[in-house]
């Protein structure tokens, strides 16, 4: 899916900004849900702060006039009751604004909040195609870094345009009752910049639109500055003054954009400004005039001064938060854009449907692969052709060959992470396309060849193999047994709840071997009927590696277990062995039938044993 904004000026147009409003109710969506009652409140905060200016100068003029009509007589009540409606008015006010502020900062919290949720939910629903997409990561960036709050800036410029009104008109009845024109002509001086400054934000949108890829880079550059998985070799490769350097030069070009932007913004103000403050400094020469005509009295000149700066300031507050609006409404849009990202049909099962909940009801007690073919994204190879075998309870799978030749790709296919395949995968004689990802996924523990080291509690790392036993001690440590770490728990200080990793305080850093053991456990955790490792023992030595298939053999006896390994000697024990090479199966069979056969396998077996010839080969 494109995104509905391209990357040029051109392409936002009014109408572009014009069909952003039809977002609008789902915004108002978002801000009920965040929390209805603070919006609410608000809303009637915000009403009266908007009438209490226009009272506040009635009753300025009141006083005035007041003051004057009564000077040296000794009638002083009626103006002391206006003075302290004036005090009582001002205190409220003030205690109001207050409140807002209180109200205001919590409430924009709990959207920003409500917000990350949804935009974390929608990523959970996105399959490993659409995550691995440069487009979409560029989406996911615009929707958290500028997406997500706006939504209540729009609400606040929606408040403050409301309010602006309120005062706007009420101060503009003021200046109507003696002089329209005056009124009119304060009115119409924004609307004369209105274009030139959306004609701006327009600008500001687009440069900030194309900044995300390289904003994404910056990122990308800070992380491999600051986290240790990258410091030591940016250390002895002397890397981190590269890393720096393209750092600099990113942002370097985002402060030449900015200062561009802010050399347009300072020349358009200040020509507006002197435009406006001739006209109403005309306006008010013209009002003292009047009042030294005796045309009005001291009070109405006070008043209606006041009304003049008024009914501009909220003239000009509410052209200046149209225009922020009309330029939040383009950013607003990716928000949705992302939001409403088409789902993958096998990501978007309804778990609730009768007949998927018919499917999978029991363990996974078969696979079958029936001429599988698949392409990358956006390439013309197939990753795989025509791949076809199948596997029963009981039975383990090896996959092996050249890298590259498809092994990691055909267990992402049976996972679900790609579903755009050729050809059918049948689960217990069903097509893995008609069973929920949920379903599927609850029966199967799997090992990735690019694992995750969590900086969390050994207890996370472990039980997030199966999440509805992160309490459960004696299954955390009986997983940790099976994956060959029995004693890793008492050897730390918090036992399970020590913290892993050096990224925040108090961590303990495990070897590469003992991290790969610990995913190893997480995927032992899980009561699965299908165990996928790949590549699980890239950071074992020999001996660790064959206590950890030994232990794989044994936990699989009564299961299904596929496994990808360049360790020739872990597969002598396979039921079946297949040889993929440029996605295609060559060979198939156990590891003596392909021995004989001498071919691809036995090529490979053979010259990885030249290396090993003067070690003892460790058997099973």
């Amino acid at each position: 899916m494109t995104m509905q904004v391209d990357q040029t000026d051109k392409s936002v147009s009014l109408q572009n900004i014009i069909f952003a409003f039809s977002y609008w109710p789902r915004i108002f969506l978002f801000l009920w849900r965040a929390n209805y009652v603070y919006l609410i409140f608000i809303l009637l905060i915000s009403l009266c702060r908007g009438l209490i200016p226009a009272v506040l100068l009635l009753a300025t003029q009141n006083i005035v006039n007041s003051v004057s009509e009564t000077m040296g007589t000794v009638n002083f009540s009626s103006t002391a009751e206006t003075v302290l409606l004036f005090i009582a008015l001002t205190i409220f006010n003030e205690f109001l604004s207050i409140l807002e502020t209180h109200f205001t900062s919590i409430y924009k919290t709990n959207i920003s909040n409500h917000i990350n949720v949804e935009i974390f939910e929608k990523v959970g629903k996105l399959c490993l195609e659409d995550f691995e997409n440069a487009e979409v990561q560029d989406q996911l960036q615009r929707s958290q870094q500028e997406a997500n709050y706006r939504p209540f800036e729009i609400f606040q410029q929606i408040l403050s345009i409301f309010t602006g009104c309120v005062t706007l008109f009420s101060s503009a009845a003021i200046l109507i009752n003696w002089n329209w024109s005056i009124a009119l002509s304060l009115g119409l001086i924004p609307i004369l910049f209105f274009f030139a400054y959306l004609h701006l934000g327009k600008k500001e949108f687009v440069i900030h639109y194309n900044r995300i890829p390289r904003y994404r880079k910056s990122w990308y550059l800070t992380y491999l500055l600051t986290r240790d998985s990258s410091f030591k070799e940016a250390k002895l490769y002397q890397l981190h003054g590269h890393f720096l350097n393209d750092y600099q030069n990113i942002i370097n070009d985002f402060l030449n954009e900015d200062k561009s932007l802010a050399k347009k913004r300072t020349i358009l103000s200040l020509f507006s400004q002197i435009i406006s403050n001739v006209l109403i400094g005309g306006i008010i020469m013209y009002i003292a005039f009047a009042a030294f005509k005796g045309e009005i009295n001291l009070g109405n000149l006070v008043a209606y001064i006041s009304a003049v700066t008024l009914t501009y300031n909220n003239s000009q507050n509410i052209m200046f938060n149209i225009v922020n609006i009309c330029k939040n409404n383009l950013y607003i849009e990716q928000l949705f854009s992302f939001l409403d990202y088409p789902v993958k049909e096998v990501d978007n099962k309804v778990i609730g449907n009768k007949v998927n909940n018919k499917i999978l009801k029991k363990p996974i007690e078969s696979i079958e692969f029936k001429n599988v073919s698949f392409k990358y994204p956006e390439t013309d190879h197939y990753a795989l052709k025509n791949v076809s075998f199948s596997l029963k309870k009981g039975e383990t799978l090896a996959l092996v060959g050249r890298n590259g030749s498809g092994k990691s790709t055909l267990v992402k296919l049976l996972t679900l992470l790609y579903a755009n395949f050729e050809g059918d995968i049948l689960i217990n004689g069903r097509n893995i396309k008609d069973i929920p990802p949920t379903k599927l996924y609850s029966e199967i523990g799997m090992v990735f060849q690019d694992f995750v080291q969590y900086e969390m509690s050994l207890r996370n790392n472990v039980g997030f193999g199966d999440i509805e036993n992160l309490e459960n001690d004696v299954k955390i440590k009986k997983s940790l047994f099976n994956a060959g770490l029995p004693n890793l728990t008492e050897k730390l200080p918090q036992k399970l709840e020590t913290q892993l990793g050096k990224y925040f305080q108090e961590g303990n850093q495990l070897s590469g071997g003992q991290w790969q053991r610990v995913a190893i456990s997480r995927a032992f955790m899980r009561d699965a009927s299908l165990y996928i490792l790949d590549e699980p023992s890239a950071a074992l030595d020999p001996k660790a590696e064959a206590d950890i298939f030994q232990r794989f053999y044994t936990l699989v006896a009564n299961k299904i277990g596929i496994f990808i390994s360049h360790r020739y000697t872990t597969l002598r024990y396979a039921s079946k062995i297949i040889v993929l090479e440029e996605g295609v199966i060559v060979e198939e069979g156990n590891h003596y039938e392909l021995m004989e056969n001498e071919g691809l396998y036995s090529e490979l077996y053979n010259l990885q044993m030249k290396h090993f010839q003067q070690e003892e080969v460790i058997d099973l």
